[in-house]
């Protein structure tokens, strides 16, 4: 059975340097890039607007959860 393929949308993490030091990282894909893309492959696609929705609030609440973390650290 082949693998399904699969795009990353949004990665967080929250990692632990050797120095002892806290790194968040955070990814995420630009929501209006990403319509452009899927509306090109298919424009009666259902979900792209959900997807772009999600992809803004994944975006504005990892920034507002790096300020939290950088808070309780720093």
């Amino acid at each position: 059975m082949r693998e399904e393929e699969k795009a990353k949308l949004f990665n967080f993490s929250v990692q632990l340097t050797q120095a002892g030091h806290v790194l968040v990282e955070y990814d995420c894909i630009n929501s209006e890039e990403f319509k452009e893309v899927m509306n090109k492959w298919n424009s009666k696609y259902e979900n792209t607007e959900a997807l772009v929705s999600l992809l803004k609030f994944l975006s504005n609440h990892s920034q507002q959860l790096e300020k939290d973390i950088r808070k309780i650290l720093y």
